[in-house]
């Protein structure tokens, strides 16, 4: 089974097994040329708005979203990430995970952004092939 490589992925996620647990898996399958991590949203922004507003090809390719954490959440994160006029086009899916089954979280960010699908913790690569091969 085939899945697109990107150059770039962002993980955020306030938990530090769920982050190293995400990018074994990205490595495993050898999805991304370079994995960059965040802590929260806000640390995510962050590097978002440092590296990507000056070059595009800077931006990650794929975002790698827990739903619920400190500081700025997953929800805040897209609310921000979408108040980013000069991001509005850009090429970038994102994969929304969580502890637990957040169907109303699926429902509430339907259509909003490039949601490329939905995992359960922990992240691991069979997950991200079935979300990347639909």
């Amino acid at each position: 089974m085939t899945i697109k490589k990107v150059s770039r992925c962002l993980i955020i996620d306030d938990d530090a097994v769920s982050r190293y647990l995400a990018q074994e898996a990205i490595q495993e399958i050898n999805l991304a040329q370079q994995i960059v991590t965040a802590n929260n949203g806000m640390q995510a922004l962050d590097y978002i708005k440092e590296h990507c507003l000056s070059d595009r090809a800077n931006c990650p390719e794929l975002i790698i979203l827990d739903i619920k954490m400190p500081v700025m959440d997953g929800h805040e994160f897209l609310q921000e990430l979408a108040m980013l006029e000069d991001l509005k086009h850009n090429n970038t899916s994102i994969i929304l995970y969580s502890s637990a089954a957040y169907q109303q979280e699926k429902e509430k960010l339907k259509g909003q952004f490039p949601i490329l699908g939905y995992m359960e913790k922990p992240i691991t690569s069979e997950k991200l092939i079935e979300i990347l091969s639909n």
